[in-house]
């Protein structure tokens, strides 16, 4: 899955009954989020109840990029964490592995880069499965000019429409609790849309085990 800012909708990109969800929940300074092309899924399949914050890292930048996470351990980066208000009751996955959300962003600077992280439990946990996932850099991104990859905080007094799309292949994890969490591709929704698998499968974690095993059975050979 990847996620993506919109200021405009795809003819028939969504249900009408999602649209009116969006449009209902946008007010100026405010941003709405939601996982409509993709699924949260781990290896027991489809999750439901995965909680779901939107925010910034103080210390960040996009000059920084992957390089900002790099060697920061969970406590390191929740207290650099900066979390938006959630504006509406929808706060974790439904049954379908959806998920829609409004934030408010009147404090933020605009052009501040939005981060969402999911975790594969109800509530923000340490011990979750963890991903923290935001756009692109400039050049990523289809050429139809429909889609924003950027995740950018739009201006603290816009009153458009401001949509991040999270299913989509064009987001990108920027951090995780494992190996394991990771976008992968979901046709069967949408071309361009992906699963955000959240717990390492069972063929990861064999792999995993073995790469940990094998070392230890050439040292008892020695």
């Amino acid at each position: 899955m990847k996620t993506i800012i919109y200021n405009k909708f795809k003819k028939g990109f969504l249900s009408l009954a999602v649209v009116m969800a969006f449009v209902t929940f946008s007010n100026a300074a405010q941003v709405d989020i939601g996982i409509t092309l993709g699924e949260v899924r781990g290896s027991g399949g489809v999750l439901s109840g995965t909680a779901v914050r939107l925010g910034t890292f103080t210390g960040y930048s996009d000059s920084l990029g992957l390089g900002f996470f790099t060697g920061k351990d969970y406590a390191t980066l929740i207290a650099a964490f900066v979390g938006l208000s959630n504006v509406d009751s929808s706060l974790a996955t439904d049954v379908a592995g959806n998920y829609y959300g409004a934030f408010d962003t009147a404090s933020t600077a605009s052009g501040t880069r939005l981060f969402a992280w999911f975790y594969s439990t109800p509530a923000a946990q340490s011990s979750s499965n963890w991903a923290v996932v935001s756009g692109g850099n400039n050049t990523s991104g289809p050429s139809d000019g429909i889609y924003n990859p950027l995740w950018l905080a739009v201006a603290p007094a816009a009153v458009d429409v401001n949509v991040i799309e999270i299913g989509t292949i064009y987001s990108k994890i920027y951090a995780s609790s494992g190996p394991g969490v990771a976008f992968s591709s979901n046709s069967l929704i949408d071309p361009e849309g992906a699963n955000l698998l959240l717990i390492p499968e069972p063929a990861s974690s064999s792999l995993l085990a073995l790469a940990l095993t094998v070392p230890l059975l050439r040292r008892r050979k020695k």
